[in-house]
């Protein structure tokens, strides 16, 4: 019907609790493990001698970067949920419930090393595009996580492989890719802290 009246769609409000369920499913199965876990199930191995470490949420610090719908819900979730420190991202630093700090946009780099998950749900914009590049992934705690289930063109992917192969970070969920669908031979498949 949109398409048969020449009607463009740039925004749908109707995607923030969905997308917000998928974040913190996706942090908690990078917390605690859980491709490695279904990888020993699937190998039959009940115990080995390497302990599989699992991060508590709780205490932790998330980093939304574009806290519109989808980040104010997640925001929302991860402060009554897990009780943790919530930092915004949003257009005019306008402070939100549920967010500890609200900040612009200039201040990222002063957040990168404050957050234990950085989470990307900002739209793609001429300013936000490559935001995530290898500056800003040194900046971000060698422990931390990085979720994308918004725009690929966020984050520059070279980059990122490169962050994740050389444990630069600890790991990364992600949902949106410079192309798409991702192509077989990204190296992304095949990064064992990716989901």
């Amino acid at each position: 019907l949109l398409d048969a009246h020449h009607i463009i769609v740039t925004t749908a409000k109707i995607h923030a609790v969905p997308i917000s369920e998928w974040i913190v499913a996706m942090m908690l199965a990078l917390a605690k493990n859980l491709k490695r876990h279904a990888e020993r199930q699937k190998a039959h191995i009940y115990h080995d001698e390497e302990r599989l470490p699992s991060l508590i949420l709780e205490g932790k610090t998330a980093l939304i970067i574009g806290a519109g719908h989808v980040g104010a819900e997640t925001g929302r979730k991860l402060k009554l949920a897990f009780h943790m420190t919530t930092l915004g991202v949003n257009s005019d630093g306008r402070p939100l419930e549920y967010f500890d700090e609200t900040h612009t946009l200039e201040a990222l780099d002063a957040l990168l090393p404050r957050a234990d998950f950085v989470i990307c749900t900002s739209v793609l914009v001429e300013a936000t595009r490559g935001l995530i590049d290898a500056r800003r992934l040194a900046l971000m705690k060698p422990t931390a996580y990085l979720l994308n289930p918004s725009r690929g063109g966020l984050i520059v992917e070279r980059d990122l492989v490169e962050a994740l192969r050389t444990r630069r970070i600890a790991g990364a969920g992600l949902d949106a890719f410079e192309v798409e669908p991702l192509p077989a031979d990204s190296p992304l498949w095949d990064l064992d802290n990716v989901l």
